[in-house]
């Protein structure tokens, strides 16, 4: 306890001691007070964060728009609402071993236009594109596609 009330963490360390031919206890105190503070603050904040992804993640799944979102350097994908996976017909866990399952579902005529819109994209900062694709279950599939490119971690932009 401060001299004026308030109340402060503080980390105390003691340890009995010889001084000259008495014995001695040395004592010392580290404010901790400001570090506790901050950690309890992080944790509300990711308990927040958790929160708000979960809203999030609701909302976009109930959402019949196929909405997913790559990497740009590498078209890893990293988001996927249930539409997306619907659109394709894979779940989540299937896309794990191979990240390039959906891009290679792209029909053979298509791949070219597909790769010159994602450079469009890249440059411009968006696309629109309509392009045929290959289902899990073999059925051909028309796809018209809105492409925005936003910036990710790092300042590194990803579509």
């Amino acid at each position: 306890v401060k001299k004026n009330g308030d109340i402060f963490y503080a980390h105390v360390y003691s340890q009995i001691t010889q001084y000259g031919n008495n014995k001695a206890r040395l004592d010392f105190a580290v404010d901790v007070n400001s570090k506790l503070k901050a950690d309890q603050k992080n944790r509300e904040l990711n308990t927040l964060i958790k929160e708000q992804k979960e809203q999030l993640d609701s909302i976009l799944s109930s959402i019949n728009d196929a909405i997913w979102s790559r990497r740009a350097d590498t078209y890893e994908l990293i988001y996927g609402n249930s539409a997306y996976y619907r659109l394709y017909g894979f779940t989540p866990g299937e896309t794990e071993p191979d990240k390039n399952l959906d891009m290679e579902s792209i029909h053979p005529n298509d791949r070219e236009y597909f790769y010159k819109a994602i450079n469009e994209v890249k440059t411009k900062g968006k696309t629109e594109l309509v392009y045929s694709y290959m289902n899990k279950d073999g059925i051909m599939k028309t796809l018209k596609a809105n492409a925005t490119y936003i910036k990710g971690k790092k300042g590194r932009k990803t579509p």
